[in-house]
């Protein structure tokens, strides 16, 4: 193979999934609020036991306590772990039991 071919043609790299659950994709309605007291809209866009993606309108800082009160789940809590844009993902903080529950 050429370089100019190599250049061309990317190695397509794996990266792992490090997630500890598997996230299912959903689309439910609530409200999240912030560790400054906004509370504002959400939609939640996957879920796992251990972890939550929702978009916002507001962006929080990474590492900030975050408390959900999603339509059919309830109320779900943890600190932010990723943004992206138009939203963010939570470590979801709770018991096994509740754990259990959200799977």
């Amino acid at each position: 193979m050429s370089i100019s071919a190599a250049l061309a043609e990317p190695e397509q790299q794996q990266i792992p999934d490090r997630r500890a659950y598997e996230r299912v994709p959903v689309a439910v309605f609530g409200r999240c609020m912030f560790e400054n007291r906004l509370e504002i809209p959400c939609q939640g866009i996957d879920i796992s036991p251990g972890d939550l993606a929702a978009v916002t309108a507001h962006s929080p800082e990474m590492n900030e306590h975050v408390i959900f009160y999603l339509d059919n789940i309830g109320r779900v809590e943890g600190k932010v772990a990723r943004l992206f844009e138009g939203g963010f993902a939570i470590a979801i903080e709770g018991s096994e039991r509740h754990r259990e529950k959200l799977a």
